[in-house]
């Protein structure tokens, strides 16, 4: 089974992607940018990264979440 991780950078999204990992399954890390510590960290237990771009210059406006785009990481595959 292949499990998406939100929060994976922080300390408890890392701490699920680690038991995630040691139950057996695949893991999707969701990330914004894969060069960060916290996306080394992630690649080295084995994780995929799925990287999301803010496309409106990552701000809220009026209340709204910026609009956002999401794409896999082949490169950790």
């Amino acid at each position: 089974m292949t499990i998406l991780v939100v929060g994976s950078t922080g300390t408890l999204g890392f701490l699920a992607v680690e038991a995630v990992r040691a139950a057996g399954h695949a893991v999707v890390a969701m990330v914004r940018d894969r060069q960060s510590p916290a996306a080394v960290r992630l690649r080295a237990v084995g994780a995929r990264l799925c990287v999301i771009a803010k496309l409106s210059g990552g701000r809220i406006v009026k209340g709204r979440l910026p609009i956002l785009r999401s794409r896999f990481d082949e490169k950790t595959n």
